[in-house]
This record gives structure tokens, sequence and C-alpha cells, in this order.
């Protein structure tokens, strides 16, 4: 039993590595890491230009519509025109919300998978550990130190969230959905207080319908199980 107790006690202290990776499994695990690299950096690349078309038609729309009211004067060709051309930018701002927030959740697990990839590094040589900024474990707390460069998890999210690109988009489509309803209420002949009313109603419902795509995608994040949770490191 004492023999048994000293081994136990070295194998505690002992600062082998929990897990010896062939020299193939290293080649293995790094290729997949550049794998992931180049993923998520296609990714990001594909919603900048999302944005930037968006962004793009967005301005283009404003600058024809103010061409067409010196034009016109704003009469009925205006109104038209405006009718037609809001539900197009609208639709493109829609659809770059939602790509945007899938792209966002596709990051989310890629970051989890190389957090996996440096806690297999670590496990096999775990002196090497103090030198890594990011996380190690596949778990909220160690994506949100990936993202934040070694800062633990914020308390409050509510601040990351409402500056996040997909919170901007969502508040662009919402006020473009909102001069489009008052253009429709206004061509309709409504009153003041009526075109008032129908634009709060639109913004929040715009908003808010959009907003909660942004949770879904959030809360999907978090409940997912991790396999290498900061406990198990």
């Amino acid at each position: 039993m004492d023999t048994i107790k000293v081994v136990d006690e070295s194998a505690v202290d002992s600062p082998e590595p929990l897990l010896r990776l062939s020299d193939d499994a290293a080649a293995f695990l790094t290729s997949e890491q550049f794998s992931l690299l180049g993923t998520r950096s296609s990714g990001w690349n594909e919603s900048f230009s999302r944005v930037s078309v968006f962004l793009t038609t967005l301005s283009a729309s404003a600058v024809a519509l103010a061409l067409v009211a010196d034009a016109s004067g704003f009469d009925n060709q205006f109104a038209i025109f405006a009718l037609v051309l809001f539900p197009i930018v609208l639709f493109l701002g829609i659809a770059t919300h939602v790509r945007i927030v899938q792209i966002t959740l596709e990051d989310v697990y890629l970051v989890r998978a190389m957090n996996r990839m440096r806690r297999a590094y670590i496990d096999h040589a775990p002196e090497i550990r103090p030198y890594f900024t990011t996380g190690v474990s596949d778990d909220a707390p160690g994506v949100w130190r990936t993202y934040r460069l070694g800062r633990p998890e914020p308390r409050r999210h509510w601040g990351q969230v409402l500056v996040s690109t997909p919170t901007i988009i969502a508040t662009l489509n919402a006020v473009i959905a909102t001069v489009g309803c008052g253009a429709v209420v206004k061509y309709l002949a409504g009153s003041g207080l009526t075109v008032v009313l129908a634009c709060l109603i639109t913004f929040v419902i715009v908003w808010a319908g959009l907003f909660s795509i942004q949770l879904s995608a959030f809360r999907t994040a978090r409940e997912s199980v991790p396999r290498f949770p900061a406990d198990g490191v």
C-alpha cells in the first residue's frame, strides 16, 4: 500500500504531459488549426463584403431618392419610386443581417474548435501553457478569453451585443422599414398622428424581430455542450 501511495503522489506532482502526441498527430492538429483559421478568415471577409454591399446600396438609394425628389417635387411619381425602392433595400438589409448572425455563430464554433487545438497542445506539453493568451477550453469562458485576448468573460453582455455589427444592421433595417411605412401611410392620405404611430410601431416590431434572431443564435452558442470545459484543464 505504501508503494502505491508513493506512485500516486508522484503521478500527481509529475510534470509529465497528460497526452503524448505522435509526430503525425501533431502535424494533423496543426493542419486542422490552419484550416480553421482559413475558414474563419473567409467568413469575416464575407461579412465585410455583405455589409459593404448593403451600405453602398443604401447610400445609392438615398442619392436616387434625393434626385427624384428634386426633379418631381415630392409628387406621386416620387412616392411610387420610393415605394418600389424601399422593399428592395429592406430585403437586402434583412438578408445581410441574417447572414451576419449566421457568420457570427459559425465564428463562435470555429473559436471553440481552435481552443480544442490549444488544449491538445498543453496536454502534450504543459510547460507551454503560460505562453498562451487565448483560451484553452471550449466552454463559454474559454471562448470569451479568446475573443477578449486573455481577459475573462464580462459580467454583462449587453454592451457587447448592442455595439455588434448585427445590431447596427438591425437598427438600419428598422429605420428603412420605418421610413417606408411612413411613405405608405402618407401616400394613402393618412393624418400626421397616424403616420407617427405607424412609424413607431414599425420600428419597434422590425428591430425587436431582428434582435430576437441574434438572441436565439447567442443562446444556441451558450447551450452547446463543451468537450473540454475549463474545470477539466
